[in-house]
Protein backbone atom coordinates (compact mmCIF):
# COMPACT_ATOMS: atom_id res chain seq x y z
CA UNK A 1 0.00 0.00 0.00
CA UNK A 2 1.65 3.64 -0.90
CA UNK A 3 1.40 5.93 2.22
CA UNK A 4 -0.62 9.14 1.78
CA UNK A 5 -1.81 12.22 3.70
CA UNK A 6 -3.19 10.32 6.06
CA UNK A 7 -0.43 8.86 7.29
CA UNK A 8 2.43 11.95 6.66
CA UNK A 9 0.62 14.39 7.91
CA UNK A 10 0.81 14.75 12.16
CA UNK A 11 1.45 12.24 14.24
CA UNK A 12 -1.20 9.81 13.70
CA UNK A 13 -3.00 7.94 11.27
CA UNK A 14 -6.11 10.23 10.10
CA UNK A 15 -9.05 8.63 8.54
CA UNK A 16 -10.93 11.73 7.14
CA UNK A 17 -10.22 14.72 5.10
CA UNK A 18 -11.63 16.21 8.18
CA UNK A 19 -9.31 15.00 10.67
CA UNK A 20 -5.91 15.56 8.25
CA UNK A 21 -7.20 19.42 8.04
CA UNK A 22 -7.68 19.11 11.57
CA UNK A 23 -4.22 18.34 11.67
CA UNK A 24 -2.78 21.41 9.18
CA UNK A 25 -4.88 23.58 11.86
CA UNK A 26 -2.60 22.34 14.57
CA UNK A 27 0.51 22.92 12.35
CA UNK A 28 -0.60 26.35 12.01
CA UNK A 29 -1.31 27.04 15.14
CA UNK A 30 2.35 25.37 15.99
CA UNK A 31 3.62 28.33 13.40
CA UNK A 32 1.99 31.11 14.85
CA UNK A 33 4.01 30.25 18.00
CA UNK A 34 7.23 29.08 16.47
CA UNK A 35 7.51 31.61 13.13
CA UNK A 36 9.27 29.40 10.47
CA UNK A 37 11.22 31.12 8.45
CA UNK A 38 8.65 30.13 5.15
CA UNK A 39 5.18 31.02 7.27
CA UNK A 40 6.92 34.78 7.11
CA UNK A 41 4.72 35.17 10.49
CA UNK A 42 1.63 34.05 9.37
CA UNK A 43 -0.99 32.03 11.45
CA UNK A 44 -3.01 30.56 8.72
CA UNK A 45 -2.95 28.89 5.55
CA UNK A 46 -2.38 30.50 2.31
CA UNK A 47 -5.25 28.90 -0.52
CA UNK A 48 -3.57 29.64 -3.82
CA UNK A 49 -6.36 28.13 -6.11
CA UNK A 50 -2.98 26.51 -8.36
CA UNK A 51 -3.36 22.94 -9.05
CA UNK A 52 -0.02 20.48 -8.17
CA UNK A 53 0.49 17.28 -9.59
CA UNK A 54 0.91 13.79 -7.00
CA UNK A 55 3.95 11.57 -8.00
CA UNK A 56 5.38 8.80 -5.69
CA UNK A 57 8.20 9.07 -3.72
CA UNK A 58 9.55 6.51 -1.70
CA UNK A 59 6.05 4.57 -1.66
CA UNK A 60 4.51 8.16 -0.65
CA UNK A 61 1.87 10.31 -3.11
CA UNK A 62 3.53 13.42 -2.45
CA UNK A 63 3.77 16.60 -4.33
CA UNK A 64 6.09 19.86 -5.22
CA UNK A 65 5.54 23.18 -3.60
CA UNK A 66 5.99 25.45 -6.28
CA UNK A 67 6.60 28.06 -3.81
CA UNK A 68 8.97 26.93 -1.70
CA UNK A 69 9.73 23.43 -3.30
CA UNK A 70 8.72 21.76 -0.13
CA UNK A 71 7.14 18.47 -0.31
CA UNK A 72 3.19 18.22 -0.05
CA UNK A 73 1.86 14.86 1.18
CA UNK A 74 -1.26 14.05 -1.24
CA UNK A 75 -4.39 11.69 -0.90
CA UNK A 76 -6.93 11.06 -3.65
CA UNK A 77 -9.43 11.56 -1.15
CA UNK A 78 -8.86 15.08 -0.51
CA UNK A 79 -8.69 16.99 -3.28
CA UNK A 80 -6.19 19.66 -1.65
CA UNK A 81 -2.63 19.37 -0.33
CA UNK A 82 -1.15 21.71 2.28
CA UNK A 83 2.99 22.66 2.11
CA UNK A 84 4.00 22.66 5.99
CA UNK A 85 6.74 24.57 5.03
CA UNK A 86 5.60 27.50 3.51
CA UNK A 87 1.95 27.07 4.98
CA UNK A 88 0.39 27.27 0.95
CA UNK A 89 -2.97 25.08 0.21
CA UNK A 90 -2.42 23.67 -3.55
CA UNK A 91 -5.55 21.72 -5.39
CA UNK A 92 -3.74 18.18 -5.75
CA UNK A 93 -4.14 15.89 -8.78
CA UNK A 94 -3.87 11.95 -9.49
CA UNK A 95 -3.19 10.47 -12.58
CA UNK A 96 -6.10 8.63 -13.81
CA UNK A 97 -4.75 5.39 -13.59
CA UNK A 98 -3.21 5.23 -9.97
CA UNK A 99 -4.81 2.16 -9.23
CA UNK A 100 -3.01 0.41 -11.68
CA UNK A 101 0.28 2.22 -10.83
CA UNK A 102 0.07 1.15 -7.43
CA UNK A 103 -0.90 -2.47 -8.79
CA UNK A 104 2.19 -2.48 -9.82
CA UNK A 105 4.31 -0.88 -7.63
CA UNK A 106 2.86 -2.79 -5.12
CA UNK A 107 5.11 -6.12 -6.26
CA UNK A 108 8.01 -3.70 -5.45
CA UNK A 109 9.60 -3.36 -2.51
CA UNK A 110 8.49 -0.64 -0.27
CA UNK A 111 11.74 1.30 -0.48
CA UNK A 112 11.57 0.73 -4.12
CA UNK A 113 7.99 2.51 -5.32
CA UNK A 114 8.69 5.21 -7.46
CA UNK A 115 6.46 6.84 -9.85
CA UNK A 116 7.36 10.49 -11.94
CA UNK A 117 5.12 12.29 -14.03
CA UNK A 118 5.24 10.48 -17.66
CA UNK A 119 6.21 7.24 -16.64
CA UNK A 120 3.66 4.75 -18.23
CA UNK A 121 2.45 1.83 -17.09
CA UNK A 122 4.18 -0.21 -19.27
CA UNK A 123 7.43 1.29 -18.47
CA UNK A 124 6.44 0.39 -14.88
CA UNK A 125 5.41 -2.99 -15.59
CA UNK A 126 8.80 -3.58 -17.92
CA UNK A 127 11.12 -2.55 -14.60
CA UNK A 128 8.96 -5.50 -12.38
CA UNK A 129 10.26 -7.53 -15.33
CA UNK A 130 13.71 -6.43 -15.64
CA UNK A 131 14.15 -7.17 -11.69
CA UNK A 132 12.17 -10.82 -11.97
CA UNK A 133 9.19 -8.95 -9.76
CA UNK A 134 5.32 -9.96 -10.15
CA UNK A 135 3.48 -7.93 -13.37
CA UNK A 136 -0.07 -6.53 -11.78
CA UNK A 137 -1.72 -4.02 -12.99
CA UNK A 138 -5.23 -4.04 -11.24
CA UNK A 139 -7.30 -5.11 -14.11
Amino acid sequence: MIRDQRALVGRRHHDTVEDVEAAWAAYARKAAQEKPVGWEGRTRFIETGDTVAAYISDNRWVADCPACHGGIACWSENPRGACLTCGRIYQTTFPKNREQIEAVLGARPAQNRHWLLGETLDMLKAENIARSLPVKDGD
